[in-house]
């Protein structure tokens, strides 16, 4: 019986978290599949909507079982046949900061083993073109301030027989100092190219209880390319050792010679986080980023998390008019009309939560029973 009533406290848990986590998603699309909830990478319990009232053009397909891939909401898509360009819009607040992610999982669910290529766009710009695999997943993120009242996710068919395709899409609202204003330009999107560790600028606890160093004087975190820049990039350290001394500084190495990149070197503080940026850094040929301890110290250099990002252009005014309707109207895709909420981004209605827990209690007392009785025989 103790071991029935050891899941409550984390069932509970699950059902708070489900409140706090929905008050940032703004919608988390299953494309192609059903309602459902999954647990997210950081362990919070994520509902996903179906997209049947936000598209009217596609064919929903489902990934083969053989082909399938542990997250379920990568194995169905929707494919889009018909038209060069559709769209998955979402209502948003004017100047809203958010956070979109785009994932394609192909797996050869249409049994030609052919992954197509396409492009990818979001609120009339050109986000990039996606290039898919048979067997690995494709995600592309990005994060900038709206110019308008929507965000407007669109994949456009760009080759003969290739029809673009999407598996699923997640809106987050984003604080407004993640990416703070005072470090970046809110008039451009920035383009995720790598995240080691998951960092917003807020960092979480975990952040500071993982750590990569190096068992050298020099610690190599990330290279970039010319053609990919400018960059942005987030560095985020904390110490692990409070009993010897750190101390290291960043530079750049590339065919033009070796050069740090701060203006006095980093001694990462003990039980808290510290963090450094670098904004609309341009590189000339391929570069080298690393840590390199300082002659006074005594550990190697550390990191706990860094992000890259490509700086984009600067954004349009705002979606597209062929993607959603004027400001005001039901949002649509294609031609289809929906005044139905998709069950995201907004606060989880009480009677659900009591529903949930109503459940949790049901399921405990059925288990209790049996334990019961069995004491009652033995006893």
């Amino acid at each position: 019986m103790a071991g029935h009533f050891k899941l409550l406290p984390i069932l509970l848990l699950a059902l708070f978290t489900l409140t706090v986590t929905s008050q940032q998603l703004i919608g988390s699309i299953n494309c192609g599949g059903v309602d459902l909830w999954q647990w997210s990478s950081d362990f919070t319990f994520i509902p996903w909507g179906s997209d049947d009232n936000l598209v009217s053009n596609g064919e929903a397909r489902v990934v083969p079982s053989s082909n399938s891939l542990f997250v379920q909401v990568m194995n169905t898509l929707r494919v889009f046949t018909s038209q060069k360009k559709n769209c998955y819009p979402k209502e948003v607040t004017l100047g809203q900061k958010v956070l979109v992610r785009a994932s394609f999982y192909y797996g050869n669910y249409d049994g030609l083993s052919k992954p197509p290529t396409f492009d990818l766009h979001f609120d009339g710009n050109f986000w990039t073109t996606v290039e898919t695999s048979s067997t690995e997943l494709t995600v592309h993120e990005i994060t900038y301030v709206t110019k308008g009242n929507a965000v407007s996710v669109c994949v456009a068919q760009t080759k003969h027989d290739q029809f673009p395709f999407m598996s699923a899409l997640e809106i987050r609202s984003v604080a407004s100092g993640v990416y703070d204003e005072d470090e970046v330009d809110n008039n451009r999107a920035l383009f995720l190219i790598n995240r080691f560790a998951y960092a917003p600028s807020d960092p979480p606890p975990s952040i500071s209880r993982n750590a990569l160093t190096s068992t050298t004087d020099s610690l190599v975190v990330t290279t970039l390319s010319p053609s990919n820049g400018p960059y942005y990039i987030i560095t985020y350290y904390s110490e692990v050792n409070s009993s010897s001394k750190r101390s290291f500084e960043l530079y750049e190495t590339s065919t033009s010679g070796s050069n740090s990149l701060w203006s006095r070197p980093l001694s990462p503080s003990y039980g808290s986080v510290d963090q450094r940026y670098i904004y609309n850094y341009t590189v000339d040929s391929i570069t080298t980023i690393s840590l390199n301890a300082t002659v006074d110290s005594d550990l190697p250099p550390l990191i706990n998390a860094i992000e890259v990002f490509r700086v984009g252009d600067v954004l349009t005014s705002g979606t597209d008019s062929n993607d959603v309707e004027a400001p005001g109207s039901t949002i649509v895709a294609g031609k289809k009309k929906s005044k139905l909420p998709v069950i995201l981004g907004t606060t989880i209605p009480s009677f659900l939560l009591i529903w949930i827990a109503a459940g949790i209690i049901t399921i405990v007392r059925r288990k209790m029973k049996p334990a019961n009785a069995n004491g009652s025989a033995t006893g």
